[in-house]
């Protein structure tokens, strides 16, 4: 399994960021400065996933964080919402979603768990709810 489909996407990532979602995790949309040498097949202003290092060398931007299904769960738990609150379902067929939701906020669609889990987070923080 990809990184990409293990993680929140890049749109999502920065309107949780917009939202107010905590950017503190282990995976990171980076991008590369103008000046940057391509020497890892990235191009330059081109996002990409990789580790947070804090080490991290001249061009490298952190973009947001891309949060993991695990980080999102937790992120919950540290609002104080309890994890049986907490539902998600997968409906197969011809639309092939993930549902999540967060009890009392209606259930959110997504592609993948962390998209609709994530878009529930939003929406929770949106009703003042975390």
């Amino acid at each position: 399994m990809d990184l990409e489909s293990q993680v929140v996407s890049l749109e999502l990532s920065k309107q949780l960021k917009e939202a107010g979602y905590k950017q503190e995790g282990l995976w990171w949309w980076h991008k590369k400065g103008k000046h940057y040498f391509e020497t890892r097949k990235i191009p330059a202003e081109e996002p990409y996933l990789d580790r947070c290092n804090q080490q991290m060398s001249f061009p490298d931007i952190l973009l947001y964080v891309a949060p993991t299904i695990a980080e999102l769960l937790f992120s919950f738990k540290h609002k104080g919402i309890k994890q049986q609150e907490i539902k998600l379902k997968y409906v197969g067929g011809v639309t092939s979603l993930w549902f999540a939701r967060c009890y009392p906020i209606d259930w959110c669609s997504g592609n993948t768990p962390q998209e609709a889990l994530a878009k529930c987070w939003k929406h929770s923080k949106k009703e003042n709810l975390i």
